[in-house]
């Protein structure tokens, strides 16, 4: 590779982007006109690291680049992909993997569920009275308003208990609907009351997704956590360990192409940090073909506006606590169409830094047309990585996974009263995305 890169650039009079049609893009992409035997970085002229300070015409928004530039051993490929829908067999294997090969389903009914249940959200709701300020109100937000209102549920929840049964009504799950109906949604209680799901998002024109939950009542995988968190403090399962649980479920799932790239600590109470019901580690998994990766970033889908079918990123979190796995979020899987080439020409390194230079300081950025003085928004830019991100195809429901430049970071907001805040501390937003085979823009937003 060659040395480093540094510079401080101005930012640009006016925007430019490049045409993204994908049959054009395939058309460059599949040129063989020139030596695959020579290694991408050397081929490409890739630096091993690059530094930069790019401001602003408002000089509102600083980018600030120091970052190792990661690129993959193998050619990169061009594929067609399409969005893979689950089938029976999918939802009986995931259930047998994470419900148990014998689950206790049930219809899940708060009004008609059995002793054990209601007497673990007894002792639930005792805590959350005890802790109202910085626990309850938080969990039971826009259920009760009050500690005096959770007190007075206590009451009528012990009433119910006498009347309860001792098992709640067994059903029987229907995984046809899996198909039929494109939605699949399964409880299973166990006998410390405890009540878990299994839920299948399955309609090609909106979403698909599976999402399990250890504890319907945990917020752990509640909702995408983007910033770090040292969860060590309050878990005693280290992030070894609980990166190896993540790969062991995911094998008795019987996925083969989806590996792990990052495991990072996650809080999703942070009114009360020391609480370990609401930490995790979250193990990400990202597709893997001919030996490179699908780029994990903060994207998981495209805007859900009404306006044009969502378009969304595969990818795989394990939520991991002292318990075990408390939740699997699963997004947007593909399955490959076609392999259009195995070695995709690309642009030098060169050409992707000169558009990232003059894009960055324009693209979403808003800061600049705020009145208010003294604030500052910061982008830093700690890792660039070549990798494979899908775009859609012109009036298809096919995609393609292209090779792509992704600037990855996090932000800081500076505000004369408040100081600076972090956000997005997991490092993977990406704050532009560059398609390496023509220099277009991709984005994130919109898929294409």
């Amino acid at each position: 590779m060659i040395m480093g890169l540094i510079g401080c650039q101005s930012t640009p009079k006016t925007e430019y982007i490049h045409s993204k049609n994908t049959d054009t893009i395939i058309e460059i992409g599949s040129r063989n006109d020139f030596d695959s035997s020579v290694v991408l970085s050397t081929r490409l002229q890739i630096p091993d690291h690059y530094i930069s300070k790019i401001i602003s015409k408002g000089e509102k928004l600083e980018i600030i680049v120091d970052a190792d530039i990661k690129v993959p051993d193998e050619e990169m490929p061009l594929i067609r992909v399409a969005p893979h829908t689950f089938t029976e067999q999918d939802a009986r294997l995931y259930a047998a993997a994470l419900l148990g090969t014998d689950p206790y389903y049930i219809e899940y009914n708060y009004d008609k569920m059995n002793k054990s249940y209601y007497q673990r959200e007894i002792e639930r709701l005792i805590y959350a009275a005890d802790h109202w300020e910085v626990f309850g109100n938080y969990e039971y937000d826009m259920i009760y308003n009050s500690e005096k209102e959770i007190r007075e549920a206590i009451i009528n929840l012990s009433a119910k208990i006498a009347s309860a049964p001792d098992e709640a009504p067994k059903n029987s799950p229907a995984y046809a609907d899996i198909v039929k109906n494109h939605f699949l949604d399964l409880y299973a209680m166990a006998e410390s009351g405890v009540v878990s799901r299994l839920v299948f998002f399955n309609d090609p024109n909106s979403l698909i997704q599976m999402i399990y939950y250890r504890d319907i009542h945990s917020i752990i995988g509640s909702y995408l956590e983007t910033n770090c968190t040292d969860v060590s403090r309050v878990l005693t399962v280290s992030r070894e360990e609980a990166q190896l649980v993540a790969e062991q479920i995911i094998q008795k799932m019987g996925f083969s192409n989806l590996i792990c790239v990052d495991c990072h600590g996650v809080q999703f109470n942070t009114t009360t940090t020391n609480d370990n019901s609401s930490a995790a580690y979250e193990a990400v998994f990202v597709p893997v073909i001919n030996g490179n990766f699908v780029t994990y970033t903060n994207s998981e889908y495209t805007s859900l506006n009404g306006y044009a079918k969502p378009w969304q990123y595969e990818r795989l979190s394990v939520y991991i606590d002292d318990e075990g796995i408390a939740c699997i979020r699963y997004n947007g899987p593909y399955q490959i169409v076609e392999m259009l080439t195995n070695s995709t020409k690309l642009l030098p390194f060169s050409s992707i830094q000169g558009e990232f230079e003059k894009m960055a300081p324009l693209i979403n950025n808003e800061i600049d047309y705020s009145n208010e003085e003294g604030r500052l928004h910061r982008r830093i830019i700690t890792s660039i990585e070549l990798g494979l991100v899908c775009i859609r195809e012109e009036e298809s429901d096919t995609g393609l996974l292209v090779p792509a430049w992704d600037f990855l970071g996090y932000r800081e907001n500076i505000h004369p009263k408040s100081g600076i805040k972090m956000y997005d501390t997991n490092g993977r937003t990406s704050f532009i995305t560059i398609n390496a085979i023509d220099g277009s823009i991709i984005d994130r937003s919109n898929g294409f």
